[in-house]
């Protein structure tokens, strides 16, 4: 088992979009058959209800809110009160092993962490795992970043293959540098003007992200465990998911995840859908 460390970063006060790939790398990922992803605000509907879970934690209960639902989203995510931000989101997952569904094509999800792209839709600071399937189960594994409305960029020469444990942090901050060592992978990240974060959402989210415009089918991806998940605010004080929202995938009618919250620090997302 590998242990892989994701760094993502961004300055805020900038002018500036990143440009992660040039127009030769996406063609070039094109011929290769590689899916390019692009992430999208979570679009959510339906209205909150509380509901307990027992925290594993202690003998406590915490009050959650969900689920809503999402045409693109699937997991937890946290709302900041007012007059507050977040600086951080934090967790770890497994790299699952999806598998193909007969007749279906290729079929794709990822796995992130990220800041934003809920209530605040302008932009979404994330960084994560796509999983690919093909119609010969044949899977391939890409690491990214992405900086909402940008698109996306991969992390070169970062191998990952399932069960390999993926440490994600990222980091919303003015003047950030990026850290990166050993099995360790980082990326900073400038804003446009006018799409600068909010930092008002912290998210751990299985997603059916787009390629070229359209979504993609999403792969049977079984079971994505978030453990260790925890956001920092802006007066350096620390978060669980004690008040997390749960967001349900549903698309067409149909549902494709079921997120629980299982822990103050632990989230599950769970493939439903039958193809």
């Amino acid at each position: 088992m590998k242990f892989s460390v994701a760094f993502l970063t961004a300055a805020l006060a900038t002018s500036a979009v990143a440009a992660p790939w040039t127009l030769a790398d996406r063609i070039k990922a094109r011929a290769e058959g590689r899916q390019l992803h692009h992430s999208n605000p979570s679009k959510a509907f339906g209205a909150s209800e509380e509901r307990t879970f027992s925290a594993q934690s202690d003998e406590t209960n915490n009050t959650v809110y969900g689920p809503h639902y999402s045409p693109t989203w699937g997991g937890a995510v946290l709302r900041t009160p007012s007059r507050s931000t977040f600086k951080t989101a934090t967790g770890r997952f497994t790299v699952p092993v999806p598998r193909h569904v007969p007749g279906a094509g290729k079929e794709s999800a990822a796995a992130w962490v990220g800041i934003d792209g809920d209530t605040c839709e302008g932009a979404i600071l994330q960084t994560g795992v796509d999983f690919t399937i093909d119609e010969n189960g044949n899977v391939n594994y890409e690491s990214w970043y992405q900086f909402f409305p940008a698109d996306s960029g991969d992390y070169i020469n970062f191998k990952i293959r399932a069960g390999d444990v993926m440490q994600v942090d990222v980091n919303a901050r003015s003047n950030s540098r990026t850290l990166s060592t050993g099995q360790s992978m980082g990326k900073t990240l400038t804003a446009a003007r006018g799409s600068e974060l909010c930092q008002q959402n912290a998210e751990w989210i299985v997603e059916d992200f787009t390629y070229d415009g359209v979504q993609v089918p999403m792969s049977d991806f079984g079971m994505v465990v978030f453990t260790n998940a925890a956001a920092t605010h802006s007066d350096g004080s620390k978060e669980g998911l004690e008040r997390a929202t749960v967001f349900n995938l549903r698309k067409d009618g149909d549902y494709y995840t079921e997120a629980t919250i299982d822990s103050a620090s632990q989230a599950t997302v769970n493939f439903t859908y039958r193809y």
